[in-house]
């Protein structure tokens, strides 16, 4: 598609490629695009305000505000064209039950010779029972988060691991229950820079690498930063201790346990922490019931933007987190504004602020694994951590 900045970037005016065609070979239409557009305007409200069709193929998005990265914004899938009268896409579901879900090719769409015919999802509950299935030939391709560091020791040299860092963040969320530690931008501030984040990544067994700023993806690695004051932070721990919750997920506890330890030796503190279902971690994160809170995030599309907007004064995480600062405020909307190509500094200001002021730390970024069987080609690894099968072949022996 060709999208062209109107009004100082708060519209953009999107002209269809005329080859793009429906599975029955129907062309996309401009009525396609704003009924899914307008579907996602009405169900989770957001900066894209309104939607309309200048002609049959082009389509305009108003957004509230200017917006340089428009385009990574309305490819989300929840602004993919849409119709309400066919079976859309080259795969359709032929049968679904509580343990496995069949997909069937699409009659009405063309597929290359080395394209299958079905794909079959199967539950496997335990990463030994997807590791054994994948030997015994049962399946060809693995869930690309499932395995933990004991896993992937078992298979970190074998040629069919495909493995890329993904846009999940592994960050400690303070609480109402921190007390000074979180209320206070310098003593968050100082606690990470207390925290060694290359020693926190390897107590994951690989399944993470160490991460200092949210946007380091896009702009690099950034130096390990000292300087804190021991007695300072141990007065500021409420009670003189310090406690951390989390998700029982492999390898949190290895994560949890090297920030605790990292924190004793520094600080001399008492820290304690405890695992939770999932379902308790949710409950603890939104009603922010805690001390210290280790969290894994991933933003909905893979854009600074999606990091950093959410924590704007008028985003849904500054207002969880009851969060403003009228600096960071203004470094977002400046690069929120500008085209890519001349956002990178401003958004790298962003960052800086973000580190200095955020009621959160950001320490690790993970990195998915999976296997993929020697006949299975054209797969890969996102960096939003999806597998995406539009190349998908299939080389039969």
């Amino acid at each position: 598609m060709d999208a062209e900045s109107l009004d100082g970037a708060k519209l953009w005016r999107v002209t269809l490629s005329d080859e793009l065609r429906w599975s029955d070979g129907r062309p996309l239409a401009a009525e396609d695009a704003v009924r899914a557009a307008s579907r996602a305007i009405e169900r989770r409200p957001g900066s894209v305000s309104a939607v309309r069709a200048v002609d049959s193929r082009t389509v305009e998005y108003q957004f509230d505000r200017p917006v340089g990265y428009a385009q990574h914004v309305l490819s989300m899938p929840r602004f993919a064209p849409s119709r309400d009268d066919l079976v859309l896409g080259p795969y359709a579901v032929s049968s679904w039950t509580s343990s496995e879900i069949v997909l069937e090719r699409n009659p009405w769409h063309a597929f290359g010779p080395d394209q299958p015919k079905r794909l079959v999802f199967r539950l496997t509950k335990t990463p030994d029972e997807i590791l054994a299935a994948y030997a015994n030939g049962e399946i060809d391709v693995t869930p690309i988060t499932s395995f933990g560091p004991h896993e992937l020791s078992a298979i970190a040299d074998r040629p069919d691991l495909v493995r890329r860092d993904i846009l999940l963040y592994g960050s400690l969320d303070f609480g109402s229950r921190s007390g000074e530690l979180g209320t206070a931008a310098r003593l968050r501030a100082a606690l990470g820079r207390l925290l060694r984040r290359a020693e926190i990544a390897a107590a994951t067994g690989g399944t993470a690498r160490p991460c200092w700023s949210p946007l380091q993806p896009w702009f690099g690695e950034v130096s390990e930063q000292d300087g804190f004051d021991a007695a300072e932070l141990r007065a500021a721990c409420p009670d003189g201790r310090l406690h951390i919750d989390y998700a029982d997920y492999t390898p949190n506890a290895e994560v949890v346990e090297e920030i605790a330890r990292q924190i004793r030796e520094a600080i001399g503190v008492e820290v304690t922490s405890a695992a939770h279902p999932f379902e308790d971690y949710i409950k603890l994160a939104v009603s922010r019931e805690h001390c210290l809170l280790y969290t894994l995030t991933a933003p909905e599309y893979p854009h600074p933007a999606a990091v950093l907007g959410p924590w704007a004064s008028t985003g849904a995480q500054a207002r969880h987190a009851g969060f403003a600062d009228t600096e960071f405020d203004a470094l977002v909307t400046e690069a929120c504004a500008l085209p890519d190509s001349e956002a990178a500094a401003p958004w790298m200001d962003a960052a800086w602020r973000w580190c200095e002021v955020m009621p959160k730390i950001s320490l690790l970024q993970v990195r998915a694994h999976g296997l993929c069987a020697p006949r299975v080609g054209g797969l890969d690894l996102a960096m939003d951590g999806t597998m995406p099968m539009r190349n998908l072949v299939v080389h039969d022996a």
